[in-house]
């Protein structure tokens, strides 16, 4: 289980590169990261259950629309890598987070990257407003992230 810890809007996790993470090449495939920055926007909404909580009461679901990912550096077996998540920019039915993957203890950047969700009625698949639901809880979001 990953160690999970917030400051305001930002989440950070930390994860230990594991032998199955890695490819024939001995460092981590471009795939898995996919999977290191899913795993820490679920931990980012994990840590607003009241958000969360909202949401799911209005039957929202969320689903990635687009990735940009930009691969700096490799990560290998026994590697301790900080993902850090933190709001960009709310739509009226859309949240931008970016997220990096740096080196635990020296810092350098292995992975930048932004992730646009948007947000869906579940019973009809169709996009629904989420912006007031996160004003509530972000105000700041309204001026620092526009």
């Amino acid at each position: 289980m990953p160690e999970i810890r917030h400051q305001k809007e930002k989440s950070v996790i930390t994860l230990k590169v594991r032998g199955y993470h890695v490819d024939v090449f001995g460092h981590v495939n471009h795939a898995r990261y996919l999977e290191f920055l899913e795993e820490a926007r679920w931990a980012f909404f994990d840590d607003w259950p009241v958000l969360t909580a909202a949401l799911h009461a209005r039957s929202i679901v969320h689903a990635v629309v687009n990735i940009t990912a930009d691969y700096k550096s490799q990560a290998t077996v026994g590697d301790l890598l900080r993902v850090e998540t933190a709001p960009v920019r709310v739509g009226n039915s859309s949240l931008v987070v970016a997220q990096s993957i740096k080196q635990m203890g020296t810092g350098k950047p292995v992975v930048d990257a932004k992730i646009t969700s948007v947000f869906l009625e579940s019973a009809s698949g169709k996009t629904t407003s989420i912006r007031d639901d996160f004003l509530s809880h972000w105000p700041r979001l309204s001026e620092e992230y526009r």
